[in-house]
């Protein structure tokens, strides 16, 4: 995916995060021989939007996203980061 958005503070460590862009899902799965099969059902492509909150704690971030696919597929993401300042 090739994204951008905002980020804006709500309150104190918590921000609100939004975004928009392009991207691309491919199911696929490897078979015992090694090589890729892809499923065109599960593959998606078109406009991503994004829209989660971040936690901003001393050195530690913690977020969660939801993400869609050109409205097709969703899935939600969680992160932990370590910031060095």
């Amino acid at each position: 995916s090739v994204m951008g958005g905002l980020i804006a503070r709500l309150e104190g460590p918590v921000y609100a995060r939004a975004g928009a862009g392009y991207g691309m899902r491919v199911g696929a799965c490897e078979t015992i021989g090694g090589e890729y099969v892809n499923y065109p059902d599960n593959t998606y492509k078109g406009i991503d939007l994004s829209a989660g909150l971040q936690l901003n704690l001393r050195n530690i971030t913690i977020s969660v996203d939801a993400v869609t696919t050109n409205f097709e597929m969703t899935e939600v993401k969680l992160g932990v980061g370590v910031n060095f300042n």
